[in-house]
């Protein structure tokens, strides 16, 4: 559960609960990292400062080092199950196919926001799918994918009825606001949902159209 009231749970044991919020600059968990012990109570801290025009991270886990004790080979421990998955993180794959996600795939924040509300590099494709498509103020839409909504205004212009759907909240939103007029209208409905489970019944569109996902869908069977 994400948010100043979040937590973490494990199975059904609370592991941390969010003890102090300040967006985007410091987050305290109070953290409890052994069932067995109950009443060893640990504490998380996350700082977002400033730092030669990006932003460092700092984590600090105070406390739990009394649980471990001289037992074990902590060094070892330490180097496999937390340094290793923190560096895998920021290779190329793992750094990336993050970047991918937010930028892209799952588009979310401010930035995602401002480049789908007016994707310039869009629009000459959106210009020739519009052209294939033919609109005609009978036709009924289905776009899977629908980004920002930039490609859903322009085929509204025909008088056309149209539904959409992207897996991204935040894409959502934004297609819902820049198409207000046509969702009060009732001509356009913008859904959450995923590609491979549209929630439609068949055979009520008259065309459909997918722009820029598919490089992004897991397809595990050629397509046919």
């Amino acid at each position: 559960m994400p948010g100043p009231s979040g937590r973490v749970i494990q199975g059904t044991i609370e592991v941390g609960r969010v003890v102090s919020w300040e967006s985007n600059k410091r987050v305290v968990l109070k953290w409890r990292p052994a069932s067995w012990e109950p009443d060893e109570v640990t504490e998380v801290e996350f700082r977002l400062d400033p730092f030669d025009g990006a932003t460092q991270l700092t984590m600090e886990h105070r406390s739990w080092g009394r649980l471990i004790g001289h037992h074990g080979d902590i060094v070892g421990w330490f180097a496999s199950e937390v340094a290793a998955p923190i560096l895998r993180a920021t290779t190329p794959e793992g750094f990336g196919d993050w970047i991918t996600d937010r930028r892209a795939r799952l588009p979310t924040g401010a930035q995602a926001r401002a480049v789908y509300r007016d994707p310039l590099y869009h629009y000459p494709n959106f210009r020739v799918i519009l052209k294939e498509l033919g609109l005609k103020a009978d036709d009924y839409l289905l776009e899977v994918g629908c980004g920002g909504g930039a490609l859903l205004r322009d085929a509204l212009r025909t008088e056309c009825r149209a539904a959409a759907v992207d897996h991204s909240p935040d894409m959502v939103r934004l297609a819902r606001e820049e198409n207000r007029y046509a969702v009060t209208a009732g001509r356009l409905d913008v859904l959450q949902a995923s590609a491979d489970r549209l929630p439609f019944p068949e055979g009520v569109f008259t065309c459909t159209t997918m722009t820029g996902v598919l490089g992004f869908l897991n397809i595990r069977q050629p397509l046919t």
